[in-house]
């Protein structure tokens, strides 16, 4: 399963999240290491998505 389509929903397994916090973890330092002037549209929208689906997954597994 890609980073980009996560199946986050009030069903997601909280048994998950110690692969997949890493994995946006790192794609999210990997997007952040490039100028926030110098990202396209798509990247733009893909870090917002990232931090999105991080924030899912802390608030629903009670993750700090």
């Amino acid at each position: 399963m890609t980073l980009d389509n996560l199946d986050l929903n009030s069903n997601y397994d909280c048994a998950a999240a110690h692969v997949d916090v890493p994995r946006i973890q790192s794609e999210l330092e990997r997007l952040s290491a490039v100028s926030s002037a110098s990202l396209t549209e798509e990247q733009q929208q893909l870090l917002n998505h990232l931090n999105n689906q991080l924030s899912f997954i802390k608030n629903k597994c009670d993750l700090r």
